[in-house]
């Protein structure tokens, strides 16, 4: 082993902490567990040292540039923007992202710090690849994804997103890790070059390649692909350099049709195109076209067919309270005057009807509400139970989903994410337009919390256009469910 690989051995100190063993190095730095000196309190401390231009001195421990002249002042640039980045990494809050808690220069050095995590990388803790389904993998892809949205957002996107990057603290709780490549976004192009075969786009293996959003993007896709196949997909450089694509798309496999959707497996194949602008341009993209279940549009920008719940899926059961009339079409009338008749029957008729409604909403307001009761809604929702202490307590949202089977789990995932949008909060700025959007996902499904959230939204125009009548229906169906704050919404409607 060359000097410039060598790691800080055991014990020895760096400020307040302990290293205690080497975790992993590559080609810009060391990661080690450490330990708190004044607690016992486990960290994880990342190390810049760039081994193509920088080594340890192992008499003095102390790191300094290959070169002693250093006349490209590679290592201090690199040194310089290790400090900046970790503390931009230290401003960021997102429960599926590691925090750094500080930054420090020491033995020539910098480093900073994160919390020690523990959990499995997520391809040890997926099942095999011919067990894993849909419901285990969708979840951790929407988290993953908000965690992208997020982190572009701030202006920084990873760089080496890939499995051993991913840890699983539960079953359904991703945490990206490593950022030892991160970069702020500003429309540059990479002057150094890194990454990981299988896992990096080619923007990021050649030399003027322009990076963004994008970028992760392909990183993310390349870690389903690894995760469902058991294998990474083919080189970037390997895709491009043949006259026909060396990678099978996910959707074109028949063997994956009986556990994965066409919408989950067709939106993978979108962030696997070789060329970026064929690709998702930002993680909300991917996001909102899982979610809603549209179709992903290839290169061609031609609809490929869906399937928005996972194959073999049960269905999640709503219970309307009034059933949704069927479409009769109208008879072909050959007669001026039948046609005359007819518009006037039918102005009367949906004169009729909207007097009717106005009266049975009043009427259910007055009579019906006050007797809709809680207990219909355990008994049909008992894997559901959020109570209000929970949500006045902010538990975060990734910790329910362990208690419910994964096609619930996400649908609680959804309804939590549309909260911590609505109030603003674990990381999330608040903002009402997406608090709606994830509301009504987990509405339709039929989960009655969201059903009063959605309400609520419409009710006081918060992400969508008031409309009192949408938000009397929405009110009405999680009241059907016995929701308390549904019926006293009712009540006091105007």
């Amino acid at each position: 082993m060359s000097t410039n690989h060598f790691t800080l051995p055991a014990n020895v100190e760096l400020g307040e902490y302990r290293i205690l063993r080497t975790l992993g190095q590559g080609g810009f730095g060391i990661t080690y567990l450490a330990e708190a000196i004044a607690d016992g309190k486990r960290v994880v401390i990342k190390e810049n040292l760039p081994a193509f231009c920088a080594f340890r001195n192992t008499t003095n421990l102390y790191v300094a540039p290959t070169n002693p002249n250093d006349p490209e002042k590679e290592y201090h640039k690199l040194l310089t923007r290790f400090v900046e980045e970790a503390r931009l990494l230290a401003r960021l809050n997102h429960p599926n992202i590691v925090k750094v808690y500080k930054a420090f220069e020491a033995l020539g050095t910098a480093y900073y710090v994160m919390p020690w995590i523990g959990g499995t990388e997520l391809h040890k803790a997926a099942p095999p690849p011919h067990e894993i389904t849909e419901a285990w993998l969708r979840p951790i892809l929407l988290k993953l994804l908000e965690s992208l949205a997020y982190l572009h957002s701030r202006k920084v996107y990873h760089r080496d997103i890939k499995p051993a990057n991913i840890l699983l603290k539960n079953k359904f709780t991703p945490v990206i890790i490593d950022f030892g490549t991160a970069r702020s976004i500003g429309g540059e192009r990479s002057a150094t070059m890194v990454g990981s075969p299988g896992y990096s786009p080619i923007e990021q293996i050649t030399t003027h390649g322009e990076q963004g959003p994008w970028t992760d993007i392909y990183s993310l896709g390349a870690t389903c692909y690894r995760i469902i196949t058991g294998s990474p997909p083919p080189d970037a450089s390997e895709r491009l350099a043949t006259e026909i694509d060396t990678l099978r798309p996910l959707s074109q496999q028949p063997n994956l049709r009986g556990r994965f959707s066409v919408n989950l497996l067709s939106t993978i194949d979108k962030a696997l195109a070789i060329r970026a602008k064929h690709r998702w341009q930002t993680a909300d993209e991917w996001l909102e076209t899982l979610i809603t279940g549209r179709a992903p549009t290839s290169s061609a920008n031609t609809a490929v067919p869906i399937n928005a719940r996972p194959i073999g899926a049960p269905p999640i059961n709503s219970a309307p309270l009034i059933a949704q009339p069927r479409h009769i079409s109208a008879p072909k009338l050959s007669s001026p005057k039948r046609q005359v008749l007819l518009i006037l029957l039918l102005v009367i008729l949906a004169g009729s009807l909207a007097i009717c409604g106005h009266i049975a909403v009043h009427v259910i307001r007055l009579t019906l509400v006050p007797h809709l009761r809680v207990e219909a809604a355990k008994q049909q929702w008992q894997l559901f139970d959020l109570s209000k202490q929970e949500s006045e307590s902010e538990k975060n949202w990734s910790d329910c989903t362990d208690e419910a089977p994964p096609q619930q789990a996400e649908i609680l995932q959804l309804f939590q994410m549309g909260e911590n949008y609505y109030y603003g909060r674990n990381g999330y700025t608040q903002d009402y337009e997406n608090a709606a959007r994830y509301f009504r996902s987990a509405a339709e499904e039929g989960y009655a919390e969201a059903q009063y959230k959605l309400g609520e939204c419409y009710e006081k125009g918060r992400g969508v256009t008031t409309n009192y009548r949408e938000a009397t229906a929405w009110y009405l169906k999680a009241a059907a469910q016995g929701n308390e704050d549904a019926i006293i919404a009712l009540r006091n409607l105007k």
